[in-house]
């Protein structure tokens, strides 16, 4: 696991009645404030794969009954590699025309030249390794389309601790910074803001192997980041000097 923090800042320090009109002139708390981020690396420890299969026919029914049987076989296969029918989801079925130009003289007329079906559906893999199996099964099997692989952490909370953690360390020592520039101090956290930022790891590398291997996936890391932004109380007195 690696940790690494950015602090991009923004510090307003608002001195008593300094923006209030004359007839509502009141004291305002001098604040400070400033946004850390944290970011914790970690390799991932499951996958999501779409896939898909794209038949073609001359009439409709003929392009859905051979995109159903390849799917059919896409799905046993995915049984057959112990992916539960729970982790399969299917994102879309489609029946569209397929259209030629036919000329005759100067002149074009557009007209079906057969179909193509298509069904695509998001697999989750919660074993990396068994990743590329998988895919060469469901390719032999007659899967034609590959549109996304992510990488992912199924439970960030104890990544996700250790980034809010660090985040919140670099926000205090951040305020006391430009306190302590300006000649006062922090006496109290007025407010904290909390955004969460993660980054599903695209595929780096896919090559379709011989029929005896698998195919080589290589899943990389994957990033989880806290921002926290602060308002924290600096002395009064302090700053007004």
């Amino acid at each position: 696991m690696r940790l690494t923090t950015t602090t991009p800042l923004a510090l307003a320090l608002i001195a008593a009645g300094a923006f209030a009109a004359p007839a509502l002139a009141q004291e305002q708390t001098p604040v400070i404030r400033v946004t850390a981020t944290a970011t914790v690396t970690a390799p991932p420890d499951e996958a999501s794969i779409t896939v898909g299969v794209v038949s073609e026919g001359v009439t409709a029914q003929e392009a859905m009954r051979a995109n159903t049987e390849k799917m059919q076989r896409v799905m046993t296969e995915l049984a057959a590699a112990g992916i539960p029918a729970s982790d399969i989801a299917t994102q879309s079925i489609s029946l569209n025309p397929r259209y030629t130009n036919d000329r005759d003289g100067d002149s074009a007329a557009r007209r079906i030249d057969g179909y193509e079906a298509s069904n695509i559906v998001r697999i989750r893999v919660d074993e990396i390794d068994s990743l590329g199996g998988a895919l060469d099964a469901v390719v032999t099997a007659g899967v034609n389309t590959i549109n996304a692989i992510e990488f992912s952490i199924e439970d960030t909370s104890k990544l996700e601790a250790d980034a809010r953690a660090q985040a919140a360390s670099d926000l205090r020592e951040k305020a006391e910074q430009y306190a302590e520039a300006l000649g006062t101090r922090v006496v109290g956290v007025i407010s904290i803001d909390e955004q969460m930022g993660g980054r599903p790891m695209p595929m780096q590398r896919m090559e379709m192997a011989a029929d005896s291997m698998s195919v080589p996936v290589s899943a990389g890391d994957v990033d989880v980041s806290v921002t926290l932004s602060g308002a924290f109380e600096i002395d009064e007195e302090l700053s007004k000097n």
